[in-house]
């Protein structure tokens, strides 16, 4: 699986990251590259906030999926790819379509087959799970002894409205298990990280 987050990168840098490039194709291309679409080859590639996508960038993704087929800037040469497309937004794409932002035959070449994921605050259940897998992390990546969540804690998380949604819900808890001091996560902590996100 191949990912590449859409909204960061440059649209001048758009089609030399999907298609790759020859060497001395444009100023700094010093060596070929690889595009990630050719690295997907065989496998998935996963676009992740395709809805923020300039137009000229849409028909060249367009173009890519409908041939299944590139061809890296500075080479005439077009190569075959055999990929599965998997993408993500936070826009409503049916919406940016009808406003004119999303293209019409890309929308339907990529809207397939659709999941929509509801915010987290429509999703409660799922709060504490998430939380609890997101401070096991936090715990690894900062090398943390054991921490856990108490009532009090538990109780606040669930009742968040969590307006940035998952993203808010990870940070949140992975500095609270930072700055939190002991194993137990302490819910004043976590009340003023709610409060300077939100």
């Amino acid at each position: 699986m191949v990912a590449i987050n859409c909204a960061a990168v440059a649209e001048s840098l758009f089609e030399s990251e999907l298609f790759g490039h020859a060497r001395g194709a444009f100023t700094g291309a010093h060596a070929d590259r690889r595009g990630l679409i050719a690295a997907a080859d065989g496998g998935t590639l996963f676009l992740d906030e395709v809805g923020d996508l300039p137009a000229a960038q849409q028909a060249k993704l367009l173009a890519a999926v409908e041939e299944r087929r590139i061809r890296p800037i500075g080479t005439s040469e077009w190569i075959s790819i055999d990929f599965r497309l998997i993408s993500a937004t936070c826009r409503t794409l049916a919406e940016e379509r009808r406003a004119g932002r999303f293209r019409e035959d890309l929308f339907h070449r990529i809207a397939l087959l659709t999941v929509t994921l509801p915010p987290l605050r429509d999703r409660r259940d799922d709060i504490m799970p998430l939380a609890r897998r997101f401070l096991d992390a936090a715990v690894v990546r900062h090398g943390l002894d054991e921490r856990v969540f108490d009532l009090p804690v538990r109780e606040v998380l669930s009742a968040h409205p969590w307006p940035g949604n998952v993203r808010q819900l990870a940070h949140v808890v992975e500095a609270s298990a930072v700055l939190s001091e002991g194993t137990r996560i302490e819910v004043d902590v976590v009340r003023g990280l709610l409060e300077r996100s939100t």
